[in-house]
């Protein structure tokens, strides 16, 4: 199953866009699948890191950078990105929501929330 076979389940796609996601990871310099994989548990684990954010654990907002970092990494190798415009939309308003809360984390008073107690 392709991922535009999947996407059109939810979002109307023409058939000409169906076959263009299909160029995604083209001139990859890993292999489709392994860069298929590793962003699926990427998206995974940024919903954990995020859960565990909003939580104030001490170690999720290095969780949550470690996971940024390797995103921007792991993008410079995985070739070419077909995107779907809505889908793309939502995700950039999404990380400037997203990377406000995270850099006040590390400076004070906010930074405060997430050093642990000694009791």
């Amino acid at each position: 199953m392709t991922v535009g076979v999947i996407l059109a389940e939810f979002i109307p796609l023409s058939a000409g866009f169906e076959n263009a996601l299909q160029w995604t990871y083209f001139e990859s310099v890993i292999p489709g699948q392994v860069a298929w994989w590793f962003w699926s548990i990427h998206q995974v684990a940024i919903w954990i890191a995020c859960l565990l954010f909003c939580l104030f654990v001490s170690w999720s907002r290095w969780l949550v950078l470690g996971l940024i970092v390797a995103s921007i990494f792991m993008g410079l190798f995985s070739g070419l990105y077909i995107g779907i415009p809505v889908r793309d939309f939502i995700y950039y308003m999404g990380t400037l929501v997203f990377w406000f809360p995270l850099i006040l984390s590390f400076y004070p008073p906010c930074s405060g929330y997430f050093t642990r107690k000694n009791e």
